[in-house]
């Protein structure tokens, strides 16, 4: 019994010793921007505090007498099993944090001094309409067999969100159910279907009001929109979720924003193009796209955002400029459909050396097409159907940045031998 009691005395304090010395080690061991290996460092400082604790525990009860070690040993197992309550909360505190910081959280709507902006929000169930007036258009969205398509009507009738890109495969405007589910409708969407999610950013362009109306033009050129706007999906609940089948959203309810440059701005495309401060909308789609600490937005260099299809499904991908808090480097963070990011730029790719991007002047989205290949280049571009990245040393070099077999490739274009 005597030694018994002498064992559980000693794991109780060892269990002690690990939870005091993590917690010690998290508040005052740990220095600031750790990253991955602050839990690491603190586990070790953990081990050491319990592996003390245990030697002090084992010296202590070999020398107390049975009543004294009786009483001891309760003491520091009610003890341990506080401490196991600790971290049990810590644990469930850690999970629920981690899952309300996964889901996006609606953007604030708010225009400027060069811009007019309108606030929108509502509730609808499968085989309803909405619909609402704003600045003499009506925003919608009308039933469809998975969901609702959201349009911006003109007074004439034409939808002046039909400028929003990409002209082909799953588009923003298009709530569909199947979008947030995988491939094969047995779970919640893994990656493996590359669809807008809940944050749905969408442009019109009232110039097309009483024209023939708009027609989008060949291939994935740009598109002029006067504004620009986003439905973030709130709450919704999906129905026929058998596999085989495609998911459809039976009751959504939503938030919306529209904005547009105000009478008499001048410029207004071309000033937010080459801002340097990110809308609320732009950091909220790149951290539901998995954007997190110590990677962040920045513009470094304008524009500080550019879109296109990246990686050839047809849906439209975000590129941001974007640098590593830790030590300042610069890279682009690409938001694939809103569900997958890569980071480019912040370890070696192909050709590219990551100091490349710190003399970075200028860069561009642009189909593959409109590429230039230049004599002597040693591996010319695979014949790509889809928009590549540019970043270029005006007149000194340029590497081209391509989506090919499942991930991202550089290539160097030219390079101009200087006496810099």
């Amino acid at each position: 019994m005597h030694v018994l009691l002498r064992s559980l005395f000693a794991l109780a304090a060892a269990l002690i010793g690990f939870v005091a010395g993590g917690v010690a080690a998290s508040a005052f061991l740990v220095p600031a921007g750790s990253g991955l290996a602050g839990p690491a460092i603190a586990v070790a400082w953990a081990l050491g505090a319990a592996t003390g604790a245990l030697v002090a525990a084992i010296f202590v009860g070999s020398r107390l007498s049975p009543r004294s070690l009786r009483i001891a040993t309760a003491v520091t197992a009610a003890a341990a099993a506080a401490a196991i309550g600790y971290i049990a909360a810590v644990f469930t505190a850690a999970q629920v944090s981690a899952a309300q910081g996964s889901r996006p959280k609606t953007p604030a709507c708010g225009g400027d001094e060069s811009l007019q902006a309108a606030a929108l929000s509502g509730e609808v169930t499968a085989g309803d309409a909405f619909s609402e007036a704003v600045n003499g258009w009506t925003f919608t969205l009308q039933p469809q067999p998975h969901g609702w398509l959201l349009s911006l009507l003109a007074a004439d009738g034409r939808d002046l969100t039909a400028v929003t890109p990409p002209f082909h495969g799953p588009n923003p405007r298009q709530l569909d159910g199947w979008h947030f589910r995988n491939a094969d409708n047995t779970a919640a969407n893994d990656g493996s279907v590359n669809a807008p999610q809940h944050l749905r950013q969408f442009q019109f362009a009232p110039s097309i009001e009483g024209t023939g109306g708009f027609r989008p033009p060949r291939g994935d050129a740009p598109v002029e929109a006067e504004g620009q706007g986003w439905l973030f999906i709130e709450e919704m609940e999906l129905a026929d979720l058998e596999p085989g089948r495609q998911a459809r959203i039976a009751r959504l309810r939503f938030a919306a924003c529209l904005t547009w440059p105000k009478a008499g701005a001048l410029g207004g495309d071309a000033a937010d193009r080459d801002a340097t401060a990110f809308v609320p909308e732009e950091v909220e789609r790149f951290a539901a796209c998995g954007l997190r600490p110590p990677y962040e937005l920045s513009a470094w260099i304008t524009p500080r955002q550019l879109d296109g299809d990246l990686d050839g499904d047809g849906a439209l991908d975000a590129v941001a400029t974007v640098v590593r808090a830790t030590d300042g480097a610069r890279g682009l963070a690409v938001c694939r459909a809103g569900t997958h990011l890569d980071l480019l730029g912040f370890a070696p790719l192909d050709e590219l050396a990551p100091a490349y991007l710190a003399q970075v002047e200028a860069w561009t989205v642009k189909p593959r097409r409109q590429v230039i290949e230049y004599a002597g280049n040693a591996r010319p571009l695979p014949p790509l159907e889809h928009d590549i990245i540019t970043i270029e040393r005006i007149e000194k070099s340029s590497y081209t940045l391509y989506w090919n077999d499942g991930a991202f490739h550089a290539r160097l274009d030219y390079r101009v031998v200087t006496q810099e």
